[in-house]
């Protein structure tokens, strides 16, 4: 298999039948395609300059969609969902703030107030799975908002609404930008199924660790990317972005 192969479900689905005409153990099955990361998975790319100046406002905060990715694919009825999980989620992005200002810790991410969140989007309460929804979300939704919370009813218009986390989160922080850094940073943040991320010694990464985020996932859920900003002068300019959801059937 090519290391850029990316199997289908289909796929997945035939090889672990010939596993199990091995008379391997169910579980074994599985371990071996977790071990291999033979997972199926959705991509989402977007290379587009885009900045998100937080408002003069009172609360000051702004949010802007810069990527969504397509569905997560709704397994046949005769495969069930009993073995779905989302394996991973990784963000690529490349971004940088507006390159002066912040009392201290300039280069560093503490006190950073640009950043990056990520929330699930499920289809709307009444649209049945196989139903017609708004696709190109980003693109239809140029809003700048005060939080992702804010975009509930424009996201209810095309079919879609938030996952919420047994708290009622609707976005999980994934990337603070450096502070006062003109020039733009590449960031990679992988979040991992039952994975705890330490966070290293000294200063912080400027990562979130998205603690129950892929538990909450499930088939037909989409991964919605967010820039940030907040107080005045301050801008989270994004040159690109990319979400790899890979998930197991």
């Amino acid at each position: 298999m090519s290391s850029d192969h990316v199997p289908s479900p289909n796929d997945v689905y035939a090889v672990r039948n010939i596993l199990r005409s091995l008379k391997l153990p169910p579980e074994l099955v599985l371990s071996i395609l977790a071990f291999a990361r033979y997972n199926p998975r959705v991509h989402a790319a977007r290379h587009e300059n885009r900045s998100y100046r937080a408002s003069s406002m009172p609360n000051h905060c702004v949010a802007g969609l810069y990527l969504c990715t397509p569905a997560i694919p709704i397994p046949h009825p005769s495969e069930g969902y009993d073995d779905f999980k989302i394996a991973a989620v990784t963000f690529a992005l490349r971004s940088a703030d507006q390159g002066w200002g912040g009392d201290r810790g300039h280069g560093l991410y503490r006190g950073s107030w640009t950043w990056f969140e990520a929330s699930i989007l499920r289809r709307a309460a009444g649209v049945p799975e196989d139903g017609p929804v708004g696709d190109g979300i980003e693109h239809g939704m140029s809003h700048r908002l005060s939080e992702p919370a804010a975009a509930r009813e424009l996201l209810n218009a095309l079919g879609w609404d938030f996952a919420k986390s047994e708290d009622g989160k609707v976005a999980w922080t994934v990337q603070c930008n450096r502070v006062a850094h003109r020039a733009p940073v590449d960031h990679e943040v992988c979040w991992r199924r039952h994975e705890c991320r330490a966070k290293p010694e000294g200063d912080d990464d400027g990562k979130g660790d998205g603690a129950g985020f892929l538990e909450l996932m499930r088939p037909g859920d989409r991964v919605a990317l967010w820039g940030r900003a907040q107080f005045p002068s301050w801008v989270n300019n994004v040159e690109s972005a990319e979400i790899t959801v890979d998930y197991e059937v």
